[in-house]
């Protein structure tokens, strides 16, 4: 078996795949629903048989049935990887250039456990070795490897289409220093856009959850998903989440300890209770009054960074119609 996978591009958003893992379960029944109790054996007394595990039987017939293969071959993979996750905090990398060698086996003989362990590791180490472009793509840190990879492809086209050019007369020449200074400039400009919107989009993401308020991290995180169409749109929708970040972190300070004493007074707690929960709620208010504000300047110039390369897009598609 030879596989083979052409350079490509994977983008992984945690909150996708947790849905369709969601959507999954309702088809699918689950397994101990499923599996019947084995009847006992005829001629035998009920309960005199042996059970064996069900991790004894699955090794078994894998064992009775082993994966028997001439060879194995998988070609060098390279692979742009962008993921989005939110764990404690907001993390996400743009664009992490992971590149895998060549995985070779023959012949083979094993389990088909063995056979995954194996593939996991030779992967695994791939993906150490390439640790330092993960951790430079990382959004947080403003993808300075995707910026310093944007800076050299610009270099490199501001060289080398000229040179081509050259080659093949003095209107070549012009024709190539033109589009390799424009190369130059777009993909200066997009990579230091990219690189800033990145950054404050995962600042903005980790001040609404350092918020403590969770009916504010919800309403913003549905608000992202109307990105803007143009500048003044993403310059309008910054503005207006930026002045809701204001004022809610100025009404935090007396509406989250309502909140909870509304909650303690619901489930009716003792009085001890109700004490803490106003001074729970009073920690966030104060932790929100820091928060909010920076989330929602940070907001503004994701949104305004969103909305210019937009602009930025439709020039480049309407310059490569004319």
């Amino acid at each position: 078996i030879t596989f083979q996978l052409q350079p490509a591009r994977v983008y992984l958003e945690d909150t996708f795949v947790y849905y369709v893992k969601t959507l999954f379960h309702t088809y699918i029944p689950d397994s101990a629903m499923a599996s019947a109790p084995a009847e006992p054996q005829r001629g035998t007394k009920c309960g005199s048989a042996p059970i064996l595990p069900e991790q004894v039987l699955q090794a078994v017939q894998a064992l009775v049935h082993p994966v028997r293969l001439q060879r194995l071959s998988i070609q060098p993979v390279n692979l742009l990887v962008s993921i989005h996750a939110s764990l404690k905090l907001y993390i996400a990398s743009d664009h992490t250039p992971l590149s895998f060698s060549l995985f070779e086996r023959g012949p083979l003989c094993t389990t088909a456990r063995q056979l995954v362990h194996a593939l996991a590791m030779h992967y695994a180490a791939g993906a150490l070795f390439r640790a330092g472009w993960v951790v430079g793509s990382l959004e947080i840190l403003g993808s300075p490897a995707s910026l310093v990879r944007s800076i050299g492809n610009g270099v490199s086209d501001f060289f080398r289409l000229p040179y081509e050019g050259l080659t093949r007369g003095p209107g070549a020449f012009v024709s190539g220093v033109s589009r390799g200074t424009t190369s130059f400039v777009k993909h200066i400009s997009k990579g230091t856009l990219t690189s800033i919107t990145n950054l404050a989009t995962s600042l903005a993401r980790n001040m609404d959850r350092l918020s403590l308020d969770e009916e504010h991290y919800t309403r913003q995180e549905e608000w992202r998903r109307q990105l803007p169409e143009s500048l003044g749109d993403g310059l309008r929708q910054g503005l207006s989440r930026l002045g809701i970040s204001l004022l809610g972190a100025i009404a935090g300070i007396v509406d989250q300890p309502m909140q909870n004493f509304q909650r303690n007074w619901e489930t009716q707690s003792s009085a001890g209770s109700h004490a803490k929960g106003v001074i729970s709620g009073v920690g966030k208010g104060i932790v929100g009054v820091f928060t909010k504000p920076i989330g929602g300047a940070a907001e503004l110039v994701s949104q305004t960074g969103y909305g210019e390369f937009r602009i930025k897009a439709n020039s480049i598609l309407v310059f490569h119609f004319h």
